[in-house]
């Protein structure tokens, strides 16, 4: 799923089974009632993996003021400095 609008981005992964999700122009996520530990892909403005943080639940806040995009997925899938495709 594609997260644009400001609703879908800040529900993220709340109160849902494992998904992945691609969320546009943010730098920065929480985990607030996600039940369940998932990777944090923090992409470029090429999408390309910049940094990969695994994030738990219920976790205050995680950002890197450099992305551009963030990827959530519950498995590792991609390396730094590859390129996320997502439809």
């Amino acid at each position: 799923m594609i997260c644009k609008s400001l609703f879908s981005k800040v529900r993220g992964l709340m109160f849902s089974r494992p998904r992945d999700l691609l969320l546009l122009d943010v730098n920065s996520i929480h985990s607030f009632f996600v039940f369940f530990s998932f990777y944090a892909y923090f992409l470029d403005e090429d999408f390309k993996v910049m940094e990969i943080r695994k994030v738990r639940p219920f976790s205050l806040l995680v950002e890197n003021r450099d992305c551009k995009h963030v990827f959530e997925s519950k498995e590792l899938k991609y390396k730094i400095g590859e390129k996320v495709k997502y439809e």
